[in-house]
């Protein structure tokens, strides 16, 4: 994860979480995918209150370029998994989900991680 004890990260990762909240946002599923020294990220989906869908299609309050908050997730995702420990975007890459919980301020990545198997028999008759 990325460094949580640089003041900058926190305040920023604070004002996403508040406006979050403050637009009935819970929970935020982001799916990745990466390999041959790519990776990206697939979907983002918000979740209110019973499991409801919400559009993150508002322009964010809180960030200096008036992106879309579906953007400004995506950037703060990005930032999160530069902070992973696994290679999830290089050689056989690998796949995952971010998970955010809003009220608890959790952020979990979960990393699937590809990988190239092989075996060798030898018989002789």
């Amino acid at each position: 994860m990325p460094d949580t004890d640089n003041d900058e990260y926190a305040a920023k990762r604070n004002s996403i979480f508040e406006e979050l909240a403050q637009h009935g946002v819970e929970r935020i599923t982001v799916v990745f995918d990466g390999g041959g020294d790519e990776g990206q990220i697939d979907s983002i989906e918000a979740f209110g209150a019973d499991a409801e869908p919400i559009e993150l299609d508002w322009s964010s309050t809180n960030d200096p370029a008036v992106r879309s908050m579906h953007d400004v997730v995506e950037e703060f995702a990005y930032e999160a998994l530069d902070g992973v420990p696994v290679d999830w975007c290089n050689d056989l890459g690998g796949y995952g989900e971010i998970e955010i919980a809003v009220p608890t301020g959790s952020i979990e990545v979960e990393v699937t991680k590809r990988f190239e198997a092989s075996e060798t028999s030898h018989w002789e008759r």
